[in-house]
């Protein structure tokens, strides 16, 4: 109940995601535009983090940790994408291109979910991890010769990072009548 209270009633929360959002949409970009297109999201990553427009909760160790998901989710969507538009449509690929949508919205989701519950420390880095290993396995079936697999290392680090950060313990405090209002 709390958790879901808190993700529901922070938009904070919601504005984050959207900002993650437009770093990884020009990313997924990259197969059908070029490479010239992850300019504009390292554009977008470094205008976020220093400007503090997205609202990191504890400091300069979460910076990093945000900074190092929103990586790994450039990495996956963008290497997702590629693989799409380079071989989507070719022979035996094409039987099997559903692997490499199903990778490119677990790369998103392994991103929203490691940005989206500052809180929940283990349950947003346990989540993160296991939709970019899950990821990683559809883009294996698909088309191996991708950078996805470098973007699990850096959920990886994000998750441990998170798990080892000061504020990794700290919780929101529970709502009352006083705080829901």
């Amino acid at each position: 109940m709390n958790s879901e209270y808190e993700f529901q009633a922070r938009p904070v929360v919601w504005r984050n995601l959207v900002r993650a959002g437009l770093a990884l949409l020009p990313a997924a970009l990259v197969g059908w535009v070029g490479w010239w297109v992850l300019a504009v999201s390292a554009v977008v990553l470094v205008s976020l983090l220093p400007g503090r427009r997205m609202r990191i909760p504890h400091g300069q160790w979460d910076v990093a940790v945000t900074a190092t998901t929103l990586l790994g989710g450039i990495v996956g969507v963008s290497s997702a994408g590629l693989a799409i538009a380079e071989v989507g449509g070719l022979q035996p690929y094409d039987t099997r291109v559903a692997l490499g949508w199903t990778a490119l919205a677990l790369a998103a989701a392994a991103t929203g979910v490691g940005l989206s519950i500052p809180g929940r420390a283990v349950a947003s880095s346990i989540a993160m991890v296991f939709a970019g290993l899950v990821g990683a396995l559809a883009i294996s079936f698909f088309y191996v010769n991708t950078f996805y697999f470098v973007a699990v290392p850096l959920w990886l680090v994000a998750a441990t990072s998170r798990l080892a950060s000061p504020s990794a313990g700290r919780r929101s405090p529970r709502p009352t009548e006083r705080t829901r209002h």
